[in-house]
């Protein structure tokens, strides 16, 4: 799914698909290991918030000078 961002930001996508990638067999793990969703699920929310931090602070910055 996350290969369609190819052509917004190219070569950049594969950072994405790579990250991607590593999430799920960590969550794979987790979800194996525990034998519950719960883990799966947490892991992916904080890869989510880690993955769009960045802009929310980069968004809070630009607004503070206006």
């Amino acid at each position: 799914m996350h290969v369609v961002l190819w052509p917004k930001l190219g070569p950049a996508t594969l950072v994405i698909v790579f990250l991607a990638g590593l999430l799920g067999l960590i969550a794979g793990y987790y979800r194996e290991k525990t034998g519950s969703l719960i883990p799966a699920i947490l892991i992916h929310a904080f890869f989510d918030i880690g993955g769009t931090l960045p802009i929310w602070i980069s968004v809070w910055l630009h607004q503070g000078r206006s």
